[in-house]
């Protein structure tokens, strides 16, 4: 006779949408330490929308900002991401993750106003 050894209701809410992008100076100062600080930074910035999974080149390029003829160097300036969202309510006894592939090499990453991840490495997962 087989046995379960767990059960689970695992699913995925993909937020495909909403995503946007803008350009930063490099090293233009320390990372944000609040949700002000952090919402000060990013209401000072011009955003673009981007197509996410993607890349800064795919978003401007389908944005009409840069083709193939431009010699850009994305390499030379921090570029932020950002999109809302919402997500179903967990259920008594649930919880929620917010799972990240493919980060860029160097990636720091908040969700509501608080830093939850650093990434140094862009072949690593992270949940």
């Amino acid at each position: 006779m087989a046995r379960i050894r767990a059960a689970t209701n695992y699913g995925i809410e993909p937020i495909e949408s909403g995503w946007q992008l803008a350009e930063v100076a490099p090293a233009s100062g320390p990372l944000p330490t609040s949700a002000a600080e952090l919402e000060a930074c990013a209401t000072s910035l011009t955003w673009s929308n981007a197509t996410c999974p993607g890349t800064v080149a795919s978003a401007l390029r389908a944005e009409k900002r840069w083709d193939f003829t431009s010699a850009q160097n994305f390499d030379a300036s921090d570029w932020w991401y950002r999109a809302r969202f919402s997500s179903t309510p967990c259920a008594e006894g649930e919880a929620l993750w917010l799972e990240l592939d493919g980060l860029a090499t160097l990636a720091d990453v908040w969700l509501n106003g608080t830093h939850v991840l650093r990434s140094e490495n862009m072949f690593c997962a992270h949940e």
